[in-house]
């Protein structure tokens, strides 16, 4: 569906967010409403680029909750995903960690504990009978 128009994009977009009618989409573009339902069909299955970015701009999150949106942004460049500042910031802010303060209280949650630096610590519990 990457092959469609920006504008068919925006418009199957309001549809699937209930603010444009199928028939009003179909007159709009000048194709039938089959059309639109097939269209429909394949676009609402497939995941957008925000979604497909979300578990990686997490994990460098959790890994350096001080960078910022351009700089994950940078970060996922280098990885070769292009992806904007201004889609992560907004991907961070569904998440409610856009402040840096709260993107460091996110990583707390994932750090290992200060005792697992140990190395006299199990790297992983032995149950003894």
């Amino acid at each position: 569906m990457s092959d469609l128009p920006a504008r068919t994009r925006q418009i199957l977009d309001r549809v699937l967010q209930r603010r444009l009618s199928k028939t009003e989409a179909a007159r709009r573009l000048g194709v039938s409403r089959k059309t639109i339902y097939k269209w429909l069909e394949s676009y609402a299955a497939r995941p957008s680029r925000k979604e497909n970015f979300k578990r990686d701009i997490l994990r460098i999150v959790t890994a350096n909750p001080q960078f910022g949106p351009k700089r994950i942004s940078e970060e996922l460049a280098k990885r070769e995903k292009k992806i904007s500042g201004k889609t992560v910031w907004l991907i961070l802010c569904e998440f409610g960690i856009q402040a840096r303060r709260d993107r460091e209280i996110y990583a707390e949650k994932f750090r290992m504990p200060k005792q697992a630096a140990d190395p006299s610590f199990p790297g992983h519990p032995r149950l003894i009978a």
